[in-house]
């Protein structure tokens, strides 16, 4: 992870969420006013074209975010694990106090994962409910704001399951909340501040 890199990701989180969200402004599906949700937003699906707007909508925020978070997590925890086993294999430092740091990063990620699905779930089956229920006006309007309220609420938990369980993270926040200028960061120690992030040890060079 370099800051050249980082910025590429954010700036394509923008592009695709623009993407998305224009669809129905050049015709890929209608906005309309959705009655008992107090806002606009894409109609209900009629049509192969506006089908594939919604099942595309529905994919990239579930099903592809998912399976990066599966793959990405399955990757830390292997990384984890051959970190401690050089721990043990070369590294004075108390074996019991390594594993009970390994359980806390397996659980930060258990709940950030969980998190997402209980948060993004509803929206996934009210999105396919909205495609594929024939009768319309069978799906009560409170589902809408109920399953977006859900997928929104994921990104106010993530920032607080991060601050309950890392004291760096903790420190960072207040950093950027209170002005304060954080050390930059060269490419050889880069690494070793995320380990610290997700408490592990580190052992200096």
């Amino acid at each position: 992870m370099t800051p050249r890199r980082i910025k590429l990701m954010i700036l394509a989180s923008w592009l695709w969420a623009l993407f998305c969200a224009t669809g129905p402004l050049v015709g890929w599906n209608t906005n309309v006013y959705k009655k008992g949700s107090s806002q606009c937003g894409p109609a209900y699906p009629k049509g192969l074209v506006a089908m594939s707007h919604s099942v595309l909508i529905s994919f990239s925020n579930y099903i592809i975010p998912l399976t990066v978070m599966t793959f990405c997590y399955s990757k830390i925890f292997r990384e984890i694990h051959v970190h401690m086993k050089r721990i043990r294999e070369t590294s004075n430092i108390d074996l019991e106090n390594s594993v009970a740091q390994q359980k806390k990063v397996a659980t930060t990620l258990f709940l950030v994962l969980a998190c997402f699905l209980l948060c993004w779930t509803p929206y996934l089956l009210y999105s396919n409910a909205a495609v594929f229920v024939k009768d319309k006006s069978k799906l009560p309007p409170i589902l809408n704001p109920l399953a977006y309220w859900c997928g929104y609420f994921n990104s106010a938990c993530n920032p607080i399951i991060y601050a309950f369980r890392s004291p760096s993270f903790r420190k960072g926040y207040k950093e950027i909340m209170c002005g304060a200028q954080s050390a930059k960061l060269s490419a050889g120690n880069y690494f070793k501040i995320n380990l610290r992030y997700f408490c592990l040890p580190v052992e200096e060079d």
